[in-house]
């Protein structure tokens, strides 16, 4: 890939879901009532009666949900069916460790790419609280529950089976939400800056580099963050994860030329990311320093293992994308020289401990088992995570 086509992935967006999220938004343009009752509509395709696409969607909106077909040039790549249940086999096998370097590997190594944070500390000021309990009163939090959402329904095998796939609703749904925040992002000034959105400088909100890059975080990242917590991931285990991953990234709006140059060699493709995006940022550093915040709080609540987050994300993140996100003035092992030395320690420890093994597994279950409640429906209890777009984009 030449300079000049990764930077032209920047002017590139979804034409697709553009048109799909601006038929229902532009069709209810001054009708308030009509336009949530469109976004609740969305919000509820990917409940679990899975009901038909509503007739009153515009056929536009309609033809996009019922896309469900994988494409043929996939195929080429390998059995995508196959591929997909090893996938999810894999990933249920070792569930602690992919969500942990989720947590603590891929997203925090999304924001230290600082034009993706300035579009995610954006929507920071989008939408209201989903839900009542008083642990998800924060963006971020629903923001994170939307992602494991995501990362579940993507990776239940349960959910790509039958007339309406669930898996393939929810990639959608998503993919309507970024171009419904890409259109909001652009008719408003920056809620920090008081400034419109700079294409020249910024490319378009969620375009497909932007795209791209998460894409990598969930698959290749996760993969090597796995594999730095002890756990073996097979070249055929790799393979196949990059293929399912390869099917999401369809169905969130990536062109075949770039999904094409995901599989053929997507370390080189990070090497991109990593060279061209990574930098410090406010935005940044503020997000990592929510998330571990968020981490402390709601997902490591014992107390002796509060520390966890930034003892992980140190292990996990390589040292550009920790110098970028200022990891290193995170948490309390940087307040006094005697927190520096226990801090050293609990992370040697850890460290020595997870490369021990068969007990470095039962120890990433013990240091993971919070982090669980958090993917699992019982940590909402009644209440049901969801991705909801009619909180988020009634004002689009």
């Amino acid at each position: 890939m030449t300079e000049s086509e990764w930077n032209a992935m920047r002017l590139r967006h979804d034409p697709h879901g553009e048109a799909a999220i601006n038929a229902i938004l532009n069709l209810t343009e001054g009708d308030d009532g009509a336009r949530l009752h469109f976004l609740h509509e969305i919000d509820s395709v990917t409940d679990e009666g899975l009901q038909p696409i509503p007739a009153d969607f515009p056929q536009v909106s309609q033809d996009f949900f019922e896309d469900t077909a994988t494409p043929a040039w996939l195929y080429e790549f390998g059995d995508i069916e196959a591929a997909r249940d090893l996938a999810i086999e894999t990933f249920d096998e070792d569930v602690v460790a992919f969500v942990l370097a989720l947590l603590c590997k891929s997203l925090p190594e999304c924001y230290a790419g600082w034009r993706g944070a300035a579009v995610l500390a954006f929507t920071g000021k989008l939408g209201e609280p989903n839900y009542a309990d008083p642990r998800v009163q924060d963006t971020l939090v629903r923001r994170v529950v939307e992602t494991a959402v995501f990362v579940r329904n993507v990776n239940t095998r349960a959910f790509w089976e039958g007339e309406n796939h669930r898996a393939i609703r929810t990639i959608r749904k998503v993919r309507l939400f970024h171009a419904g925040v890409r259109r909001m992002i652009l008719r408003r000034n920056d809620p920090h800056t008081g400034k419109p959105w700079d294409i020249e400088t910024m490319g378009y909100p969620i375009n497909q580099q932007d795209t791209l890059g998460t894409l990598l975080a969930f698959s290749l990242l996760s993969i090597r963050g796995a594999d730095q917590l002890g756990v073996t991931i097979t070249p055929e285990q790799r393979r196949a994860i990059l293929l399912h991953w390869a099917l999401i990234g369809h169905h969130l709006g990536m062109e075949e030329s770039i999904l094409r140059a995901f599989l053929k060699d997507p370390d080189d493709l990070w090497e991109w990311v990593r060279r061209t995006q990574f930098g410090r940022s406010e935005q940044g550093a503020a997000l990592t320093g929510a998330l571990v915040s968020f981490m402390e709080r709601h997902l490591f609540v014992v107390e002796h293992k509060a520390h966890l987050p930034v003892l992980l994300m140190r292990k996990l993140m390589d040292d550009d994308a920790a110098d970028a996100v200022n990891l290193d003035k995170l948490g309390p092992a940087h307040e006094t020289i005697f927190y520096k030395v226990i801090g050293w320690v609990l992370y040697t420890v850890h460290d020595l401990l997870l490369r021990i093994p068969r007990f470095g597994k039962v120890l990433l279950d013990f240091l993971g088992e919070e982090v669980m409640e958090l993917t699992i429906e019982g940590w909402a209890h009644s209440r049901h995570p969801r991705i909801t777009l009619s909180n988020e984009l009634e004002e689009a």
